[in-house]
């Protein structure tokens, strides 16, 4: 066994997924996989505490006809609502607004 190629065949030395050409990554590509952003857990809250949690956010609901405005297309009516997003016609555009409203208010 002179090689490294008969070394592999051989089954003796490396493992044999690092010895063929074939599982070996090409030059320049990633080996480590970029880490997901993970989200802190939520703190308990003790009854006997004297700090409340925070109030759950509000969103508020619309209904199909209501005049709203919004901080960045004006004022406009609610032409659809589907389950988490209204359909606001604006005059010259419609767009579909995803809850929560943050940028809408109702007049």
């Amino acid at each position: 066994m002179d090689s490294y190629d008969d070394a592999a065949r051989s089954g003796v030395g490396y493992p044999r997924t690092f010895c063929r050409p074939h599982n070996r990554p090409p030059p320049g590509a990633r080996i480590l996989k970029p880490m997901t952003k993970r989200m802190p857990a939520k703190r308990r809250y003790l009854a006997s505490s004297p700090f409340q949690p925070k109030p759950a956010e509000v969103i508020e609901q619309y209904a199909v006809g209501d005049r709203v405005s919004h901080d960045t297309y004006g004022v406009g009516r609610v032409i659809d609502q589907d389950g988490s997003a209204v359909t606001v016609n604006f005059g010259s555009q419609t767009v579909r607004v995803a809850s929560p409203f943050h940028k809408m208010e109702r007049l």
